[in-house]
């Protein structure tokens, strides 16, 4: 298989995964009501988000079982475990009977199947940007980031998806049946992903260290681990915020769906056409100095945007999330790359799935309830934005204590190498 089509299917996987995942996310309030139904919007609305929140609970449990396979087994055995476990899952729940149908079975398989899709996603998108990153190439963050601009061109084919429905079907019909379609659809392409992942070629990294593995202590910095698990944390919060604009806009501004998700649309591709331009930057600079641009960007910018994003205007929350898809864009490109360098190879992917999942878990999957919350409790229409804001300072916070390991993790970004452990053995 070619380097290219390497990238493709390695990146495909990520975008199918998150294309399903977000299908949920952006559908919330039609499954709300089919699945969680009450006298109030909101309170449904809030369970379907509570749903959302478990998938992300399980995570960082499930990645560290995965992360385990992935680091004895190889890499490839772990992304056909992922692609299979979401394919058949995102295929159940577009079959899935609605409450009105089958009563409280239906949002109780509904919890399960997004348990079930926790576990994949644990370890799609660190095991993905892993094996970019194991890859025989100096452009390894270009590589590694690549992952990361498909987390949004999921994201990006889940709303332009809905968006077509929404166009093409009254919101009776879209809300009856259409939204099966996506998740249907999206089951099907799984299982012409799993096809193409069985031809993969191991990562390079791991299988220079095969050999040794067994020689290699599983030594690590404590210290370095606990405030990597700080550095997603805005670039989490980003992602998510940015994929509740779609439920945030219909739910409480009332702008039709398939508007809503357009807008969300063409400001996620600007994020994916972003990334690889700014992680080439990165592969030419130091990755910490990006990465601290980025970071001031959005603290400094953080409150207007969310002002911007608040309004009834519909002018005005297109260009606040136009900006804040350029801005969010380099921190978000690369802090994964980051943290995926900080590891050695023979533990990286069940140390870095267990942090990044369980950062996650904690700074994002909150982010609808808190969001829902500050609409409806605090009377300031950009609160969010401080929350935002506090979630930037956190990363910023840890990435300047992290400067201390500066050599060390310059040294797994440029010499394409594995555990110092090793090196030296390889020597």
């Amino acid at each position: 298989m070619n380097k290219n089509k390497v990238s493709l299917t390695v990146c495909a996987g990520n975008i199918l995964e998150w294309y399903d995942y977000n299908l949920y996310a952006q559908l919330a309030p039609i499954i709300a009501i089919l699945f969680f139904p009450s006298k109030s919007h909101t309170t449904s609305l809030i369970f379907a988000y509570s749903t959302y929140i478990l998938s992300f609970a399980i995570r960082p449990v499930a990645s560290i079982f995965l992360g385990k396979v992935a680091d004895n087994c190889g890499r490839k055995r772990v992304l056909l475990i992922s692609s299979t476990i979401m394919a058949v899952c995102t295929l159940l729940i577009g079959l899935l009977p609605t409450y009105n149908q089958i009563g409280i079975t239906a949002p109780l398989i509904l919890i399960a199947l997004r348990l079930f899709q926790g576990v994949a996603v644990s370890v799609e998108f660190t095991g993905s940007t892993s094996y970019q990153f194991e890859r025989n190439s100096s452009k390894k963050k270009l590589l590694g980031s690549l992952v990361q601009a498909t987390t949004f061109l999921g994201t990006f084919f889940a709303a332009i998806s809905i968006a077509i429905i929404g166009f093409l079907l009254p919101y009776n019909e879209l809300a009856s049946w259409g939204w099966r379609v996506p998740f249907i659809l999206a089951g099907f392409f799984g299982f012409v992903l799993i096809k193409a992942r069985l031809a993969l070629p191991e990562s390079h990294e791991f299988l220079k260290e095969k050999k040794l593995i067994s020689q290699t202590k599983n030594d690590i910095n404590i210290y370095m681990v606990i405030l990597s698990f700080f550095i997603p944390a805005a670039a989490t919060a980003g992602l998510y915020f940015f994929i509740y604009q779609v439920s945030y806009i219909t739910s409480f501004i009332h702008i039709q769906l398939s508007h809503a998700t357009l807008i969300n649309s063409c400001a996620i591709l600007i994020v994916v056409l972003l990334i690889p331009i700014i992680a080439k930057a990165g592969d030419r600079y130091d990755i910490q100095k990006v990465l601290y641009v980025g970071l001031g960007l959005l603290i400094i910018t953080a409150l207007p945007l969310f002002w911007l994003m608040s309004q009834q205007s519909l002018i005005m929350i297109i260009l606040g999330q136009l900006l804040f898809a350029v801005i969010l864009s380099p921190y978000l490109g690369l802090n994964a790359v980051f943290m995926a360098s900080l590891y050695p190879t023979h533990i990286r992917i069940t140390v870095f799935s267990f942090v990044y999942n369980l950062a996650v878990a904690i700074f994002g999957s909150s982010i609808p309830l808190v969001a829902i919350y500050l609409h409806e409790k605090v009377h300031f229409k950009f609160a969010s934005g401080i929350y935002f804001m506090a979630m930037c300072l956190i990363s910023l916070i840890a990435l300047i204590l992290l400067g201390k390991y500066k050599s060390t993790t310059n040294k797994h970004l440029s010499s394409q190498s594995t555990h110092p452990a090793i090196q030296s053995q390889l020597a």
